[in-house]
C-alpha cells in the first residue's frame, strides 16, 4: 500500500517545465531531472504543478527557516 497518484507542487517554474518536458534535459541539473522522471514510473500517475511563491507562503517560510 503506497501512493499511486502523486502531484508535486513547486514554486520553481523552470524546474516544473523541465520535469514536464518530453525531450531530454541538457542543463547542469539534467541528472536530477532524469532521476525524478525515472522514479516517477513507480506511480500510476505523477504530475507537476507550478505554485507561485506568493500562494505558497507557509511552505516557503518553513523552507527558509528550516
Amino acid at each position: 500500500m503506497g501512493f499511486q497518484d502523486v502531484c508535486i507542487k513547486r514554486d520553481a517554474l523552470t524546474i516544473i517545465l523541465k520535469l514536464r518536458a518530453a525531450n531530454e534535459d541538457r542543463s547542469y541539473i539534467s541528472s536530477l531531472i532524469k532521476e525524478i522522471k525515472e522514479r516517477g514510473c513507480r506511480f500510476r500517475r505523477l504530475s507537476f504543478k507550478h505554485i507561485p511563491r506568493e500562494a505558497n507562503k507557509a511552505a516557503h517560510a518553513m523552507a527558509k527557516d528550516g
